[in-house]
């Protein structure tokens, strides 16, 4: 199943989602891994190709206008990654440990990165947080932990 996808680094100009999961199976066919929500979820609909597919990990925005969605024929998934857990679903709960396993091997081999835009002491994780708040953060905000 993995061999199938290939990781395309974003941020991309005109793409405001994460990250992007190309197809090689049929075409070109893009899937749009949203993580930032809000406004930024419905201006991501452009740039899905038509009968495309987005992931959003957040839920969205009561305010969300879904007529580009709509007329792309875009299919929309919403990912809550603790359900498993909270639901207590044994089989979901290794699906997702193999999901990072392969994770895990990307990042080895130098296929999957992780962008890292900000470092913080731990001590200024409210500056941190206000950041994040802000929208305009693009990769991860680590907080850095002292060594005791």
């Amino acid at each position: 199943m993995y061999n199938k996808h290939q990781i395309i680094e974003e941020p991309c100009e005109g793409k405001p989602s994460s990250t992007v999961l190309k197809t090689n199976e049929i075409g070109d066919n893009l899937v749009e891994f949203n993580t930032v929500g809000g406004e930024t979820f419905h201006k991501t609909f452009p740039a899905v190709r038509v009968y495309g597919d987005i992931v959003t990990i957040l839920e969205p925005d009561a305010n969300t206008v879904w007529k580009t969605a709509r007329t792309r024929n875009l299919r929309i998934g919403l990912e809550f990654m603790l359900a498993p857990a909270l639901l207590g679903l044994e089989e979901s709960l290794q699906h997702h440990a193999e999901i990072l396993e392969q994770c895990a091997t990307w990042i080895d081999e130098g296929k999957l990165k992780i962008h890292v835009s900000h470092k913080f002491p731990l001590e200024e994780a409210a500056k941190a947080h206000q950041l994040l708040e802000s929208g305009s953060v693009t990769g991860k905000i680590v907080l850095l932990m002292r060594d005791e």
